[in-house]
C-alpha cells in the first residue's frame, strides 16, 4: 500500500500539534512544513534518530522481560526489590507448618509443592513464591519474593517474613 502525497500533507495538518509524528512524516515524504523539497543531508540525521529510538525501545522491551522465581520458573517484569531471604533456628518442618498457616491467612495458596518445599499464592493481587531449604541441620532458610504487576513489593515480602517469624514463635 503506498501513500499519495495529497494523503501525507492531510496527516500532517491532522496531527500538526505533534512535532515527532511531523518530523517523522516529513522524513518520509521528502518534504518540509512549507511543501519545498528536503535536502538529503537532513533526512538522514531524522531517518537514523527514528531508527536508533526504535531500535533502543525494542531492546528494553528484551531486557527487562523475565524475571526469575525462587522456585525456578520465571515471571514478566521489571527486575526490582521484591526478594526477603531469612534464616531461622528451626527444622525444615516448623518453617513449613508456618509459612502455610500465613499464607492461607493473608490470601489464597494456589502451588503447595511438598517435594522441594515451594509455595505460591495470591495475596492482595501480589503474587507471592515462598522456597524454604535447609541450609544445615538446625538452620532453614526462607526466600520470600512478591511481585505486583511489573514491579516487586518489598514491603508485602518484609510483612510477610515478620508473620512467619511471629508464627513460629508463637505457633
Amino acid at each position: 500500500m503506498t501513500m499519495e502525497l495529497s494523503d501525507l500533507s492531510r496527516l500532517r495538518r491532522c496531527f500538526a500539534k505533534c512535532f515527532l509524528l511531523r518530523f517523522v512524516l516529513d522524513a518520509v515524504s521528502g518534504k518540509d512544513l512549507h511543501g519545498d523539497a528536503m535536502k538529503i543531508t537532513y533526512l538522514k540525521p531524522v531517518l537514523a534518530a527514528a531508527l536508533c529510538s526504535a531500535a533502543l525501545s525494542a531492546a528494553a522491551l528484551f531486557v527487562s522481560g523475565c524475571v526469575s522465581t525462587p522456585a525456578g520458573g520465571t515471571t514478566f517484569g521489571l527486575p526490582s526489590k521484591g526478594t526477603s531471604t531469612a534464616r531461622y533456628p528451626r527444622t525444615v518442618e516448623q518453617v513449613v507448618t508456618a509459612t502455610r498457616i500465613v499464607l492461607s491467612r493473608n490470601g489464597k495458596v494456589s502451588v503447595d509443592n511438598v517435594i522441594d518445599n515451594s509455595y505460591k499464592a495470591k495475596i492482595n493481587e501480589r503474587d507471592v513464591w515462598v522456597k524454604i531449604t535447609k541450609v544445615d541441620d538446625k538452620i532453614t532458610q526462607l526466600v520470600i519474593m512478591v511481585r505486583g504487576n511489573l514491579t516487586g513489593d518489598i514491603d508485602l515480602a518484609h510483612d510477610l517474613d515478620k508473620q512467619i517469624a511471629l508464627q513460629l514463635v508463637n505457633p
